[in-house]
C-alpha cells in the first residue's frame, strides 16, 4: 500500500524567523487563467497579506492602480509578463521606484509565437517599442519564465541579467495507473535508456540514439502516442530518461520521470536542468554534445555508486514536485 504523500510548505525550505513577511500583489492585469490560478494557490497558503489585482479592481486606469499600489508599503510585486501593456510598465516603473520588489511572470514558452512570445520578437524590429520597454526591463528584479537557459537570449540581449532569470515549469499530475511492482532494479554494467516522444528537431532523437551506440547502452524509444498505463509501465521499468532537447522549453517528460523516482538525463538548453541541480536527481550534458552524453550513459551504465546517488535524488524530488506544492516553489522563488 503507497504512503500518503507528503504535502510540503514553507517550513520545508525556510526556517520561520527568515520567511519574508512582505505583503505581495500579484497584478493580473492581463494573466491567463493557468497564471490566475496559481496567484490563488500561492495566496491560500501564505502567511501575509496577499492581493490578487484584476483589470476589474482597477478599471484598467494609471490612476486607479495607482491608488491600489500606495496602500501596497515595502511590497512584492508580481506582474504578468505582458510589457506591451502600458499600464504594466507605469506600474512596474512606480514600483522600482519606491525599490520595492518587481517580479515578471510568463508561463509560456518563449517558443511559442503566442503572448510575451510574440512581444520579444517584435521588440526586435519595433525600436520605438524596444526604447520603451527597457526601462520597464531596469525596473524588474527577477523573471520567471518556462523556459530553458538557451531561450532566454532574447531576454539578456534586451538588458536582463542572466541571474535575474529563473526557470519554472509547470507541474504535471502524476500518471494514473497500478503500479503492480516496484521500479526496476539496475543491473551491473548496463543502463535501460528512454527517450520519450516521437522524432522531431526539438526532441532530437537521433542524436541520442548515436549516443546509445557509442555508449553502448539499451534504448528504449516511445514514439507517438501511449496511454498512461503503457507511459508508466514503460517507465518503472527504466533506468534512465533522457531528454537531449533542442531549442526546448522546459520538458514536462522529465517532471513525469521524476514522479515516477527515475532518475533522468537532461540537455543543458532545457528548463528542466535546473531540477537535477536542485535536487541531484539527474545528469546535465552540454546541448548537441555528442560525447557528453554518451559518456554520461556509460558513467551510470558502470558506476552504481552514483547510479544510487541519483536515484535517492530522484525519489526527493518525487515529493517535491507533486502539483499540490507547485505553490509553495512559486512562493519561494518570488521571495529569493
Amino acid at each position: 500500500m503507497m504512503s500518503e504523500p507528503k504535502i510540503m510548505d514553507l517550513s520545508d525550505f525556510f526556517p520561520a524567523e527568515k520567511i519574508d513577511s512582505r505583503p505581495i500583489y500579484f497584478w493580473a492585469l492581463n494573466a491567463r487563467r493557468s497564471m490566475v490560478e496559481l496567484y490563488e494557490q500561492v495566496a491560500a497558503i501564505s502567511n501575509v497579506e496577499t492581493k490578487i489585482i484584476t483589470e476589474k479592481d482597477c478599471r484598467g486606469d494609471f490612476l486607479s492602480a495607482l491608488k491600489i499600489m500606495n496602500g501596497a508599503e515595502g511590497a512584492i510585486h508580481v506582474f504578468s509578463g505582458y510589457m506591451t501593456s502600458e499600464l504594466v510598465r507605469k506600474l512596474m516603473l512606480v514600483a522600482g521606484a519606491r525599490r520595492q520588489k518587481v517580479v515578471v511572470y510568463d508561463d509560456a514558452p518563449i517558443e511559442n509565437e503566442i503572448g510575451f512570445a510574440a512581444f520579444l520578437k517584435r521588440l526586435s524590429y519595433d525600436l520605438f517599442l524596444k526604447s520603451k520597454v527597457s526601462w520597464a526591463v531596469r525596473a524588474a528584479d527577477l523573471f520567471i519564465t518556462a523556459s530553458g537557459e538557451k531561450n532566454l537570449e532574447r531576454l539578456i540581449a534586451l538588458g536582463w541579467k542572466k541571474e535575474k532569470i529563473v526557470p519554472f515549469g509547470r507541474f504535471p499530475a502524476p500518471l494514473t495507473g497500478e503500479r503492480e511492482s516496484a521500479v526496476a532494479e539496475k543491473k551491473p554494467n548496463s543502463l535501460r535508456v528512454l527517450h520519450l516522444g516521437r522524432e522531431s528537431a526539438n526532441r532530437n532523437l537521433s542524436f541520442v540514439v548515436k549516443a546509445a551506440r557509442l555508449a553502448q547502452v539499451e534504448l528504449v524509444r516511445s514514439g507517438g502516442w501511449m496511454g498512461e498505463s503503457d507511459l508508466l509501465r514503460v517507465i518503472r521499468s527504466s533506468d534512465v530518461v533522457v531528454a537531449a532537447g533542442v531549442n526546448e522549453p522546459w520538458g514536462e517528460r522529465i517532471n513525469t520521470a521524476l514522479l515516477e523516482g527515475v532518475p533522468v538525463i537532461v540537455s543543458g538548453g532545457m528548463g528542466s536542468a535546473i531540477l537535477c541541480k536542485e535536487f541531484g536527481c539527474g545528469l546535465v550534458f552540454p546541448e548537441k554534445n555528442l560525447a557528453a552524453l554518451a559518456s554520461a550513459f556509460r558513467h551510470l551504465a558502470d558506476d552504481d555508486e552514483a547510479y544510487k546517488k541519483l536515484k535517492a535524488g530522484a525519489e526527493t524530488a518525487k515529493t517535491a514536485l507533486l502539483p499540490q506544492n507547485r505553490a509553495t516553489f512559486f512562493l519561494e522563488t518570488i521571495r529569493g
